[in-house]
């Protein structure tokens, strides 16, 4: 892992070029102006087109990445923002060119879609002025029940994080598909060290005050096995690899519980624990496949990423594995869950242990143990973790 913890820096003030404000303070400050400018027509259209893109595979729109775009003649975003920016804001052109870049650098405007099929492809932007929410840093999904929000005077109103609005409203917040790393340092601006960017991230943007690095959500290669054993499972009889088929949130409340909707899409992670080295292993390996899931896919209502594992051979493998789901916020690791599992390879029993990591703004949806003579023919066995439920089968 290129992950090391440095540190975690206090949310409650940065140093800006021109001031001393606090993150909370300029997403504030960003929202109710944001929403003052919704009020023009060419605003929403803009924000629209760039939503519809899902360049992180939601409907987001980074400000870092957009605020220098135009979107009328002569006007670009972040011109068209200090033209509508309350006198509260000082040095308004300092505050949105290159403030936010050091206050609040994934800083983020997402538009999450609801039910009804209430989704920024159908907005009528011509006539409707959405609300817009602001996610401030004490935000919890476990625990907050209304946060602010600005309509299109700027007037402070609150909309409920557990019940979802019938019509379509902007997300003020940060990032979680997004990594702001400074090139010189290598330091996050969540203040992680790395010693090299993650495999699951690509180049989203160099040059400001950080480089900007996007989650591709793509699964780390695990290793390949080769050569086949015979027995009586169904397993036993293929060469193929096993397979990630489908997924979905066991409940609404499941997926609620794991991502409010002003989080938009589930950033979910299957966290798999295997022996590699057969009667040599010396712990759990571990492997993580990645995606994007939509709200819609909750008690049977199924999506099918259909992610390959490997091979799996028992006398290399053992005969169970452990898969632990996460609903990912992205911020940091600073949890740690020892697992262990008593497996068979080679008919000798052995227990084997790993550490799982994760942040404790993350939700963990729970685990299930996969065993090597569970059904695994199309459409395998189904595995209920209590938050999640999914299938494992091997390929055709």
């Amino acid at each position: 892992m290129v992950l090391l913890v440095l540190q975690i820096f206090s949310s409650s003030f940065l140093e800006a070029q021109n001031s001393t404000v606090s993150v909370d303070q300029a997403r504030i400050q960003f929202a109710q102006t944001l929403s003052l400018a919704m009020s023009n027509t060419a605003v929403r259209n803009f924000l629209k087109t760039e939503a519809a893109l899902q360049f992180d595979q939601d409907y987001d729109v980074l400000y870092q990445v957009v605020k220098n775009k135009q979107v009328s003649p002569g006007q670009t975003f972040a011109s068209l923002l200090i033209s509508y920016a309350p006198s509260t804001i000082q040095n308004k052109t300092s505050f949105f060119n290159t403030d936010l870049c050091q206050l609040d650098p994934l800083l983020n405007i997402s538009f999450p879609e609801l039910a009804n099929n209430i989704k920024v492809e159908s907005w009528n932007t011509g006539s409707y002025v959405p609300l817009v929410a602001v996610v401030e840093t004490t935000f919890d999904d476990q625990s907050t029940s209304n946060v602010k929000a600005y309509n299109s005077t700027g007037s402070l109103t609150s909309l409920s994080t557990s019940v979802e609005p019938t019509s379509l409203v902007a997300v003020v917040g940060p990032s979680e598909r997004v990594m702001a790393v400074n090139p010189t340092t290598m330091v996050t601006s969540d203040g992680v060290q790395l010693s090299g960017i993650p495999s699951d991230y690509e180049i989203l943007q160099n040059g400001g005050c950080f480089n900007f690095y996007v989650r591709k959500f793509i699964n780390v290669t695990p290793p390949s096995g080769t050569g086949s054993e015979s027995g009586d499972c169904q397993r036993d009889f293929k060469t193929t690899k096993d397979d990630l088929y489908q997924v979905t949130m066991r409940t609404a409340a499941d997926r609620n519980w794991a991502e409010g909707f002003l989080g938009g899409k589930l950033e979910m992670e299957a966290h798999i624990f295997f022996a590699e080295s057969g009667l040599n292993s010396s712990g759990l390996t571990e492997i993580v496949k990645s995606f994007s899931l939509n709200r819609d896919y909750y008690s049977n209502a199924w999506y099918t990423p259909s992610l390959e594992i490997f091979h799996w051979l028992p006398d290399t493998n053992g005969d169970k594995m452990i898969y632990y789901w996460i609903e990912d916020d992205k911020d940091g690791l600073s949890v740690e869950v020892p697992l262990s599992v008593s497996l068979k390879i080679k008919g000798v029993g052995i227990s084997l242990g790993a550490t799982l990591k994760f942040s404790a703004k993350d939700e963990a949806c729970g685990s299930s143990i996969i065993s090597y003579c569970d059904p695994a023919n199309t459409p395998g066995t189904e595995y209920n973790t209590g938050r999640v439920k999914f299938k494992v089968r091997h390929l055709d």
